[in-house]
Parts: C-alpha cells; sequence; structure tokens
C-alpha cells in the first residue's frame, strides 16, 4: 500500500485472485483535478472532502481482447444517495466538478 494514504478501516491486504496476474497500472492525473490523489498504480479519489463528480485515467488503452480487474476499496462510511464505479471511453471527462453528479 502507498505511504501518504489513510487506509484506517481498510484491512492491511487487498485481497488475492489466484487466476489472474498482478500488472502495474498507472493513470495520468489532471493537474486542475484536486478530487485525486495518485500514488503509483493507487488513486484516492475526493482526498479532503468528497463533493461532486471525480475520475481518473488510466494510462494505457483497453481492448476488446482485455480481461481486467481493478481492487476497489471503500473504507470509510459513505453519506450521500449516489455511488458510482466505472470503466469509460477516451473522451470521458474525468475533472472533478465541484456542483455536477454526473457519470463520466
Amino acid at each position: 500500500m502507498s505511504e501518504g494514504v489513510d487506509y484506517s478501516g481498510c484491512p492491511a491486504e487487498s485481497p488475492r485472485v489466484p487466476q489472474l496476474f498482478p500488472d502495474s497500472w498507472s493513470f495520468s492525473k489532471e493537474p486542475s483535478n484536486l478530487e485525486t490523489a495518485v500514488y503509483g498504480n493507487e488513486v484516492l479519489f475526493h482526498p479532503v472532502y468528497a463533493f461532486g463528480t471525480a475520475g481518473v485515467r488510466g494510462a494505457r488503452q483497453l481492448t476488446a481482447s482485455s480481461i481486467v480487474y481493478w481492487d476497489t476499496r471503500v473504507c470509510q462510511n459513505l453519506f450521500g444517495t449516489s455511488i458510482m464505479f466505472g470503466v469509460g471511453t477516451k473522451h470521458a471527462a474525468v475533472r472533478g466538478a465541484i456542483t455536477d453528479f454526473t457519470a463520466a
């Protein structure tokens, strides 16, 4: 796990899926996107306060034959009415929007 990320409330290690091979994903972060913190191959969404929509773009393109798995952890109590996790196209808007709650 990355230094600088508060994982209090999370298990020490993520569950391992023995049939899968680990890969090293990297993520591109727009400098103006304050709603994400990128630590190598880990991303922390809403590092200070969760409000609006946040996203990050992977540095590698998925193909029709891609089979991928991401470990998604929600380590703190959630508040609100809508939580979304998803994968978008290269045209998806990933910059945080303070007043928008939209699918990218």
